[in-house]
């Protein structure tokens, strides 16, 4: 299923989701951590208005069956500083990212914009 969801939406939407829903995210600033634990594609609504990924450490923490993947595509994350992955978390399953931009991420630990 195809949905647009708003920045006060993604964590119920991301609750909610089955495998293989794709969330097309409104342009606004996404306020993490937020929990993945469906393989679903979170794409930008307006690509030339992408979403912006912002809150303390990874904002994505992904929790997938070791055979599943996450989706992004057209999201934004800049400026993020973490533990490990100061953009996205991936603990278990596969996180492909197309047409996402990561500026300026570090990690204090492992990982940089991504920890896996």
């Amino acid at each position: 299923m195809n949905r647009t969801v708003q920045p006060d939406t993604l964590a119920a939407a991301l609750a909610t989701a089955t495998p293989g829903d794709v969330l097309r995210l409104a342009p606004g600033r996404y306020r993490g951590p937020f929990r993945v634990v469906r393989a679903v594609t979170l794409e930008a609504h307006d690509p030339e208005n992408p979403p912006e990924f912002v809150g303390r450490g990874p904002t994505l923490r992904v929790h997938l069956p070791s055979w599943a993947e996450l989706r992004l595509h057209g999201l934004e994350w800049r400026g993020r500083i973490g533990r490990r992955g100061a953009a996205i978390r991936v603990v278990t399953g596969t996180c492909v990212a197309t047409r996402c931009r990561f500026d300026g991420n570090r990690a204090l630990g492992d990982g940089g914009a991504v920890h896996v």
